[in-house]
């Protein structure tokens, strides 16, 4: 959210400017005594809840540059200001920033601290700001802000000064090296009734110059032209109207005399953009234009260049003012951040609601459409039908019959599990031969099973049937074998029986095996009969296996 005002506070008071529409109005200044000061409380009063950003333009702000160790970035924040509270100890108000890291050595990083050491200057007009609410956005340094101007004052060397009159009554002499700020001092100007204004600029630029050239300082500058151009400070001078004009003959007459005692050539004057000149005055209301500030009305201060940054599209961001000053700024930032995102969900829901209900209606017109249809198809298929020839049955019970029959085909099976089951096991049994076999399928692992040869059935063991389960079904193979040759010996021929039961038994898909009867029956209710001293001529038996077997899937029925 944009600024609405801003107020620029130095030591002959405070300036307040307001943005209204794409119009920047004031200057609408308050007196550093007490009438000013009541003055401003009462226009707080009024408009308490602009939010404002705060310019400080006073003379105890403060420069220095030192090295501190290259760490990771989320670190190196704290670090600077650990720094920067070291350096200026006691204040309130600490900024610093990274220049840079050393061309050698451990290659640290080069930092720029600044501070407002005597805040006296800000205390009284802040606390009334702070009693009445006001959404503090920053407060910001003039020299840090002159840094976006520099493409538009075409400040391109290597060392730059920007030169520039303040309301307050100083003369600002800001300090660039590649692009970056290095150092900015506040110098007094005479009061304008005094005259003389020109030359006193022109001096305390030569003493900033002089400054500069001394070994040890901050930009370490070389004095003369005749060194490299990389080391030459070009000033560009900000002006406007009658006092700009003034500067250029002052320049003029100061170039004309160096001229005159040294001999060499200069500069000075030139308002080619193209050429960086030594010293060169620079139109404040063409600065502006090339900053989006249409209109300028006729003053030599630069402070409507600091506001026009600040109340356009997107300000810098603070510099001096701590947490808790800001604190009423951020929430009012957050709690718009929250109602917009409010809004775009709200919207978006909105959208989805109206897509939704959209599919909706789309869909019941579909539903009509089929509906339409399937009535139609229903006419159409019952009239068919009523022109058919009769049938003896419907067509609902032939499909039924169909399918039962289709089922039950799929359920019958063929002896060649029960004969294979068979064969494995008779291999290790040659003296047993099968003579007859019966087979069937069924449901129920008793089911009895026809003896081989006649209609006779064998009778239930259990004598009764189990419940019937369609999920099951048995193949029950009963045959009657005899053993050959035979010597007699039914003692044997019964264990041969018996072994071949278990072979028989041994597979996992057998459900049981019984034997029926015995070449030699032992039990006492069967008779024994035979001549002693002859042989038997034959040892028969008789056996049923059950074999559990897979159902096909859907046959069931």
């Amino acid at each position: 959210m944009a600024a609405r005002r801003v107020f620029v506070i130095s030591g002959a008071g405070l300036v307040a400017y307001h943005r209204h529409g794409s119009k920047l109005l004031g200057p609408f200044p308050f007196g550093a005594d007490e009438d000013g000061r009541a003055e401003f409380a009462r226009y707080l009063d009024r408009f308490p809840d602009e939010i404002t950003h705060v310019v400080a333009d006073v003379v105890e702000e403060e420069f220095r540059e030192e090295t501190v160790p290259h760490v990771l970035a989320w670190e190196r924040g704290a670090l600077m200001r650990a720094r920067a509270a070291r350096a200026f100890p006691g204040a309130r108000y600490l900024h610093a920033a990274r220049l840079g890291r050393e061309p050698d050595g451990r290659r640290d990083d080069r930092v720029r601290l600044s501070a407002i050491t005597r805040p006296e200057t800000l205390a009284g007009w802040l606390a009334a700001m702070e009693e009445r609410g006001v959404p503090l956005a920053g407060i910001h340094s003039p020299a840090m802000l002159t840094a976006p101007m520099l493409k538009a004052v075409g400040a391109v060397g290597e060392h730059v000064l920007v030169v520039s009159r303040q309301s307050g009554g100083g003369l600002r002499q800001t300090c660039f090296r590649g692009g970056k700020l290095r150092f900015s001092r506040l110098a007094a100007l005479p009061h304008p009734a005094a005259g003389g204004h020109e030359s006193h600029i022109l001096a305390e630029i030569e003493r900033t110059r002089r400054y500069l050239r001394n070994p040890g300082n901050l930009a370490n500058l070389a004095s003369r032209g005749s060194g490299a151009s990389g080391d030459r400070l070009d000033v560009h001078v900000l002006s406007h109207g009658a006092p700009l004009e003034g500067l250029r003959r002052a320049l003029a007459a100061h170039d004309a005399d160096v001229n005159a005692k040294d001999g060499t050539g200069s500069a000075g004057g030139n308002d080619d953009e193209d050429t960086p000149a030594r010293c060169r005055v620079v139109d404040l209301a063409t600065v502006a234009r090339r900053l989006g500030l249409r209109r300028w009305d006729g003053e030599a201060s630069a402070d409507r260049l600091f506001v026009h940054l600040l109340v356009a599209g997107h300000p810098p961001r603070n510099h001096y003012a701590t947490p808790d000053q800001i604190r009423r700024h951020s929430a009012g930032r957050i709690g718009l951040a929250l109602k917009a995102g409010s809004a775009v969900i709200a919207v978006g829901a909105g959208l989805f609601g109206g897509v939704v209900a959209l599919e909706g209606v789309a869909a019941r017109g579909h539903a009509d459409t089929l509906a339409v249809h399937a009535t139609l198809y229903e006419r159409r298929y019952r009239a068919a039908q009523a022109a058919l020839p009769s049938t003896p049955a419907e067509p609902v019970e032939l499909e039924r019959v169909v399918s039962a029959v289709n089922a039950r085909q799929r359920r019958q099976a063929d002896p060649v599990d029960v004969l294979a089951h068979l064969s494995q096991a008779l291999a290790d049994f040659p003296r047993v031969h099968i003579e007859a076999l019966s087979w069937r399928t069924s449901d129920d692992p008793e089911a009895p099973v026809s003896a081989p040869g006649d209609d006779r059935t064998e009778t239930r063991p259990s004598g009764h049937r189990p419940p019937h389960d369609s999920r099951r079904q048995f193949q029950a193979a009963r045959f009657s074998a005899r053993i050959e040759p035979f010597d007699g010996d039914y003692r044997a021929a019964i264990d041969t029986v018996r072994r071949l039961a278990d072979a028989l038994a041994a597979p996992s898909g057998v459900e049981h095996v019984r034997i029926l009867s015995l070449p030699l029956e032992l039990g006492s209710e069967h008779a024994l009969t035979g001549a002693a001293g002859t042989t038997g001529e034959d040892a028969t038996f008789e056996m049923r296996v059950t074999l559990r077997a897979d159902v096909p899937d859907g046959t069931e029925t």
